[in-house]
């Protein structure tokens, strides 16, 4: 026989009172389960605040607060709204870096043709010095063509926080650096679970930790990452979970992975929503996105 389940209410009330009061305006206007809107305020919580501030452990070790949220609810919950109002201001921060980007690329292809254009004349100088030229000027121009490699335009990477389906080696790409601080966020958490980033459990680990270094080697150089912040947040449905865990759950528990979500499986709240004809009214998340936005 199946046992009832019966989930108890998520402990909102021992959030602080403008979390709270959010989290109750957001459950009173949508009708979702609790868990499902509180993981996504942990959530926007951890993305907003892991670039900026660490825990010291009773063990004496530092750690970013970054979180790991798994929550199991089923087509219905009103898992895509949630995700969507509550963490509106990281997906407004991501489409403003994504326009930003595109004139940073117009500027780096601008600067590079001039970059060009420099190499050109330098290289014309380079060949008539050694055609006619002294032993000083080619040490002249050989200085001149290592201030001018030094100034060769880097490209311009897109630095956005959200992720989904995500190899190891654009993963540590959108690492690479110090501090960096990313996120891979799905309400659709089948796409996390069978993307390529979980078949590197020990580098997702590494970076929940904080790892003061990880790499990755590559044929013409190295990725090195330091200090990152990764924050993983998925909602999945039960059969998809358990799909997962049947093939790869052994991995998940045995590497310590698993250990390191907190998990919630709230009751369905399906059937049960009162329909209104009111607009919701927004008092209390605005404050909520407030915040978030000055973090980020």
């Amino acid at each position: 026989m199946n046992t009832p389940y019966f989930p108890r209410a998520y402990p909102i009330h021992a959030m602080y009172s403008v979390i709270r009061d959010a989290i109750l305006e957001v459950q009173h206007n949508l009708k979702a389960p609790d868990a499902l809107i509180a993981g996504s305020f942990l959530t926007a919580m951890s993305i907003a605040s892991q670039g900026d501030v660490d825990v010291e452990l009773p063990t004496g070790q530092i750690r970013p607060v970054s979180l790991d949220v798994l929550i199991i609810a089923d087509s219905g919950e009103r898992k895509s709204a949630t995700d969507s109002i509550v963490g509106a201001p990281i997906y407004e921060h991501d489409e403003k870096v994504a326009r930003d980007h595109v004139q940073a690329v117009l500027a780096h292809k601008a600067d590079r043709r001039l970059w060009d254009a420099k190499e050109a004349s330098l290289q014309r100088k380079v060949a008539k010095a050694l055609d006619n030229g002294t032993d000083d000027d080619i040490e002249q121009l050989r200085e001149e063509l290592i201030r001018h490699g030094a100034r060769e335009p880097a490209r311009p990477v897109l630095s956005r926080i959200v992720h989904q389906n995500i190899t190891e080696r654009p993963l540590m790409e959108s690492m690479q650096g110090d501090g960096k601080s990313i996120a891979i966020l799905s309400d659709e958490g089948e796409i996390v679970l069978k993307g390529g980033a979980m078949n590197k459990l020990g580098t997702l680990n590494k970076a929940w930790d904080g790892a003061t270094t990880l790499t990755l080697d590559r044929a013409d150089d190295s990725i090195v990452v330091t200090n990152p912040r990764l924050t993983i947040s998925m909602m999945v449905q039960e059969r998809v979970f358990r799909e997962f865990m049947n093939k790869r759950g052994e991995m998940a528990r045995g590497s310590g992975h698993l250990a390191r979500y907190l998990v919630a499986w709230p009751a369905s709240t399906q059937g049960f929503r009162f329909m209104s004809l009111e607009e919701p009214a927004w008092e209390q998340l605005p404050r909520f996105h407030q915040r978030v936005s000055e973090l980020l």
